[in-house]
């Protein structure tokens, strides 16, 4: 086994506990998506990049966050 003051336990998520008041709606009526996580091909962030690109009517705001594995 491994010694307990080699582990570390991360809890996976967000601290979402702090007062922060929801997002006012884009001034130019954009749609705002938002992706945080590990960027692997299994989580699909490449589909949603190519699917956007098929409406190009549509205006987005996208923004990713996370690390490449």
């Amino acid at each position: 086994g491994v010694q307990a003051s080699f582990m570390h336990y991360l809890p996976y998520g967000m601290d979402l506990s702090f007062d922060n008041p929801p997002h006012k709606p884009h001034p130019e009526g954009r749609l705002r998506i938002g992706f945080i996580g590990t960027l692997s091909r299994n989580k699909g962030v490449h589909l949603l990049i190519q699917a956007l690109k098929h409406i190009p009517e549509l205006k987005v705001d996208l923004k990713i966050y996370g690390d490449i594995k």
